[in-house]
């Protein structure tokens, strides 16, 4: 009887061990998902927080492209029609027909848009 009592709690024994090594086995498991979640959020917020920064520095330059565009038309239009302007005035000095001419010709024009 002996023999089957040793047996006997030496199965136990061993099942018992079996079921620790287990219990720590799933213990560390846990721990690791943990520490992987917690990585993971991090990362997450890292990802969110890259995002608003990038979709506010999408904003800054538009609001500064749209401007510097404005300005950058404003200004070639500006250019190009005082370059004509200048062309123009002096060429109607030079010759007097030349005012007589563009003079009918803008009122004709004009009148196109009345």
């Amino acid at each position: 009887m002996t023999g089957i009592v040793a047996r006997t709690t030496g199965a136990v024994g061993a099942i018992l061990g079996g079921v620790e090594t287990a219990a720590n086995a799933g213990s560390r498991l846990i721990n690791t998902a943990s520490t992987s979640i917690k990585v993971l959020d991090r990362g997450i917020n890292m990802l969110d927080n890259w995002a608003a920064d990038a979709e506010l520095n999408q904003a800054d330059n538009s609001i500064v492209r749209a401007k510097t565009r404005r300005l950058y038309l404003l200004e070639q239009a500006a250019s190009e029609r005082t370059r004509s302007q200048l062309a123009l005035a002096s060429e109607m000095h030079s010759n007097p027909q030349t005012k007589l001419l563009f003079d009918a010709n803008f009122a004709e024009l004009s009148a196109l848009f009345d």
